[in-house]
């Protein structure tokens, strides 16, 4: 957030805070609109309508014949796919006549398949399936590596998936707690990093995409991400693709996509909510009040069906007192969320989410024996933020081998600051759309599409920049036999701003998969990407603290060149992932002095940079039902080449583990960060490695979960990644809720 963060991005400058085109874009995206439409011809009729084909039904069950609730059916050769109600019944209209295969992924079930399934014109056929059940709570299917529904083992690139049940069991009350338990994820000084691409982005310019349902949520002004307006309740699961991503997705995957995925309306009614309370436990030496600081929320969500209409409502609010002098926050969160089959079976949705937050201001500690208090002068400052997000999936129709989509969104971001000494405000507005045109032709699946969107901002700042985007891409995907798949994609953008320049990127990407063995997968991929400078890089323009920020409208994007090679194994009892990967840098964005002026500083082109490394994750059912292990590790080999020396604000080492007991309902958790090698602000403070040790119980009562946590058990005092910023110290949380999974 500009406001908020843009102090941390120039080393010493403690108190920074830092027409024409949009009918261009409007015009190239009608264009290829009807060419998509024309390519796609044929009936527009509702499958079911679509006469000549069939249909297949059926009931996915599990043992004891318990109803499998959000399995995915997927047929072979087709886009087609369903998923499971609450009864377990699915149903997949517009099949064509002839013998198909079916297969069902589920999570924490093994797949299962059914071959030669005999599907007879305008008739109905029947297929049930019985799952097994696994020792790993797996995603059944993953829709962000390749914009399409599809298992995770077919993804070139390297995706680690957050369940909803491990969401439930990790007890968080935002989703951002859960992202450092994903191997080669960290999540520190409020910054999402993939594999060592961002480091430490202070708010500013985030080089990973974060998406709803996949329409991206990225302010137009500062180009960050948000959390705060991500619900808990109603969400299925998060993708995180890791490598550069921008041949499907543009600008800011330069690092990888962090893609969260809702559930779908449930076709019954249904009410769940969950209330947490907790405290922390200041140190002593360090504790600058006698009050209790603590935290409490509550969420609600309903959903029910009109008809063909679902409808969902979620109301969220939380309240905290943070943990350090002015670490308050207050918040309120709406969301409203409707699906219905408006072209077709397949049903299209959308959303609107509203929320305010009003948030204490802290911008690091008094002293290192004070360092939970602000500086005197800052006591008291604090900012507000609102937010409204509109997105809608459009599935304009949808037949056995042709789907056409349209995912059109409006995100707006305000901030005004409440401090001692200053007001400053900014206000941004991004609003566009996607169209996806997909062909499946036997061994062959074909994707194109083009997006667009028009940003602008207002703000006392940077001015009231204006920005255009559009882009068209493609990705060809071809399956000679069952053990291989390729792929390639490529993406052309065109970005603009006013004032400023036009830039053209090419985005290519080469993928393959070699299935060894049945339980065994290989992959390897290739790819480009690169991100746009945001406005407040570009044009912020101010002086605090003797400091003097000037605009660099020349700036340019920063790119990446990466490959990496992976493996997965399921071995039974043992479940691996890995893989190898290098990143090469060129023009990143980063801070820095204007030559011959003193105290002047602006964002710059000013490094090349090479990360190799590696990330691993292997999941033990050491006993079954009884005990079981998950672990991550990642090593990363950080370097600036321009300056022959560490990238800073990464860490060598990271791991994590859970050691889980009877199923989850007792856990340990343990976060560990090798020593930061190189910061950027106070490079002679004392720095050392950290290790986060917590403890989570959960106790089932019928449909009501009572759930315990302890976080930093031991106390450990440590930087939140930049210097001079405390980590939460030891915290205990309490939450009841009703109608999750249960552990």
């Amino acid at each position: 957030m500009l406001l908020r963060h843009c102090r941390r991005c120039i080393p010493g400058a403690a108190g920074l805070r830092v027409a024409a085109g949009a009918r261009r874009a409007l015009r190239s995206v009608v264009l290829v609109i009807a060419v998509l439409v024309a390519a796609a011809g044929g009936s527009t009729k509702p499958l079911a309508a679509q006469a000549g084909t069939g249909t297949v039904t059926g009931k996915v069950t599990a043992a004891g014949d318990t109803a499998v609730t959000g399995a995915t059916v997927l047929v072979d050769g087709t886009l087609l796919t369903a998923v499971t109600n609450s009864r377990g019944v699915y149903r997949i209209d517009g099949l064509p006549p002839g013998r198909h295969t079916l297969r069902v992924a589920a999570m924490g079930y093994a797949a299962a398949v059914r071959g030669d399934v005999e599907v007879t014109a305008d008739r109905t056929v029947e297929v049930d399936f019985s799952l097994t059940s696994s020792p790993f709570a797996l995603p059944g299917v993953i829709v962000t590596a390749s914009r399409e529904t599809q298992q995770i083992s077919e993804s070139p690139a390297s995706v680690s998936v957050i369940t909803r049940k491990q969401i439930t069991q990790r007890d968080v009350t935002q989703l951002n707690q859960a992202l450092p338990y994903a191997p080669g994820v960290t999540y520190q000084g409020g910054t999402l990093d993939i594999r060592g691409a961002a480091g430490l982005s202070g708010g500013v310019g985030s080089r990973v995409l974060l998406m709803l349902d996949g329409h991206p949520l990225i302010t137009g002004d500062t180009g960050e991400l948000d959390f705060d307006i991500l619900p808990v309740l109603g969400v299925s699961r998060v993708e995180i693709v890791k490598g550069p991503y921008s041949a499907l997705y543009g600008s800011n995957a330069l690092g990888g996509v962090v893609n969260v995925v809702t559930s779908p309306i449930p076709d019954r009614s249904h009410t769940i909510f969950r209330t947490h309370a907790g405290a922390y436990d200041i140190p002593s030496q360090y504790r600058f009040t006698n009050s209790l600081l603590n935290y409490l929320g509550l969420e609600v969500q309903h959903s029910m069906h009109l008809g063909d209409v679902g409808v969902r409502v979620y109301g969220d609010r939380d309240e905290t007192d943070g943990f350090t002098q002015n670490g308050h926050t207050s918040r309120w969160l709406f969301r409203l969320e409707t699906s219905a089959p408006l072209f077709g079976s397949a049903p299209s949705s959308f959303y609107a989410i509203g929320a305010q937050e009003d948030i204490g201001e802290n911008f690091g500690w008094r002293s290192a024996q004070q360092r939970f208090e602000v500086p005197t002068d800052a006591v008291g400052d604090w900012y507000r933020m609102g937010w409204l997000d509109f997105g809608a999936t459009l599935n304009a129709f949808t037949r056995a081998n042709t789907l056409l989509r349209f995912t059109p969104y409006l995100y707006y971001d305000a901030v005004r600051n409440h401090f001692h000494d200053n007001h400053h405000y900014h206000r941004g507005a991004r609003g566009g759309s996607s169209v996806q045109l997909s062909l499946q032709r036997g061994v062959q699946s074909l994707t194109l599409g083009a997006d667009a969107a028009y940003s602008v901002v207002w703000s006392d700042l940077i001015g009231t920049p204006k920005e255009r985007d559009y882009a068209l891409f493609a990705q060809d995907v071809i399956q000679p036999s069952q053990r291989i798949k390729a792929s390639v994609g490529v993406r052309f953008d065109d970005h603009s701003v006013t004032p400023g320049k036009m830039d053209t990127q090419l985005s290519p990407k080469l993928g393959l998969v070699f299935h060894a063995t049945p339980k065994v997968s290989l992959r390897a991929s290739l790819s480009r990407a690169f991100r746009a400078p945001s406005p407040v890089e570009q044009f912020v323009s101010t002086t605090q603290y003797g400091v003097l920020v000037v605009p660099n409208p020349d700036l340019r994007p920063e790119t990446v060149t990466a490959g990496e090679i992976g493996a997965t194994a399921d071995l039974g009892r043992l479940w691996v992932d890995g893989a190898v990967f290098q990143s090469r840098f060129k023009g990143l964005i980063q801070p820095g002095p204007v030559p011959g002026r003193i105290f002047v500083f602006q964002f710059q082109n000013v490094s090349r940079a090479r990360v190799t490394g590696l990330d691993l994750e292997a999941r033990f059912d050491l006993i079954p039902q009884w005990l079981g292990l998950d672990a991550t590790y990642m090593y990363l080999d950080p370097r600036d080449l321009t300056l022959n020396e560490p990238l800073p604000y990464r860490s060598a080492h990271t791991a994590t583990g859970t050691l889980m007991v009877l199923g989850g309902l007792f856990n340990v958790d343990l976060q560990y960060r090798s020593r930061v090698e190189r910061v950027l602000q106070y490079p002679l403070d004392p720095r050392s490695s950290t290790t986060l040790v917590g403890l989570r119980a959960a106790y089932q009562i019928g449909d009501l979960l009572l759930q315990g946590k302890v976080s930093n058990l031991f106390q450990e005092s440590y930087v939140d990644l930049q210097e001079r910023f405390p980590g939460a110290p030891r915290s205990f949380t309490l939450t009841l809720s009703r109608g999750l999974t249960s552990p």
